[in-house]
């Protein structure tokens, strides 16, 4: 896989976090054609894009992110390497970011729905796909940020994989679904990542998410949930 999506909790700042998994994946894949984090900062999402990760390390020197929960994303700067199951979004609201690196079969199904109801789309990719959903779920009475990304996942067709924060709740979840996604653990750090050979660099050990359950890891100490 030459593209990956990224997510990390840190006890102190999760950007440097973030950053060393995106230079960990440049020096092994090589140079980007576009690069994101997105970050939960004093209760919102804040997020930042950037055609190389190069500009946009330069751009967190004047506009800083920080927080203890991060996600990050990368797009291949070669597209005609990019296989079918090798789109990568970040989506991002004040409320609620995700990453995805997938690819969602019923995609015209849940677009044309989404036109009927009068929401017209602003991207028309598969991560406004999943980030309208997810809204949508957890706007509802009693739905949790976990039952709102079970929802979702229930309704999306194909292979992909989801890294999602959420700023209310303060917590990050992911889940996948014939794509890989694993996690890994160090000391005062969990990451989550599409690219388990990067995640080998980064921790002591490395755990494949089981497919189509989404795991929760809360701001308590990195506190994992099944």
């Amino acid at each position: 896989m030459r593209q990956c999506i990224f997510g990390a909790w840190n006890q102190t700042d999760v950007t440097k976090t973030l950053l060393q998994g995106l230079q960990h994946l440049e020096a092994e894949k090589g140079d980007f054609k576009e690069v994101g984090i997105a970050t939960l900062m004093e209760g919102r999402i804040q997020s930042q894009n950037a055609p190389s990760l190069q500009d946009l390390q330069n751009q967190l020197q004047t506009q800083p992110l920080s927080g203890h929960f991060g996600i990050a994303y990368t797009c291949l700067k070669n597209p005609f390497e990019v296989e079918k199951y090798d789109a990568t979004y970040l989506c991002a609201n004040e409320r609620v970011a995700i990453v995805y690196n997938g690819f969602i079969d019923n995609f015209p199904e849940i677009w044309k729905e989404w036109l009927e109801l009068g929401y017209p789309f602003k991207n028309q990719t598969d991560g406004e796909i999943v980030l309208r959903l997810l809204n949508r779920y957890s706007e509802r009475d009693g739905i949790s940020p976990l039952k709102a990304l079970t929802l979702t996942i229930a309704r999306l067709q194909g292979d992909f994989s989801v890294i999602a924060l959420f700023a209310e709740e303060d917590l990050l979840m992911v889940a996948r679904q014939g794509c890989q996604l694993a996690i890994g653990v160090d000391e005062g750090v969990t990451y989550f990542s599409s690219d388990t050979q990067v995640l080998t660099q980064l921790s002591r050990r490395v755990i494949q998410l089981e497919e189509g359950k989404p795991t929760v890891l809360q701001s308590v100490k990195g506190r994992i949930v099944n």
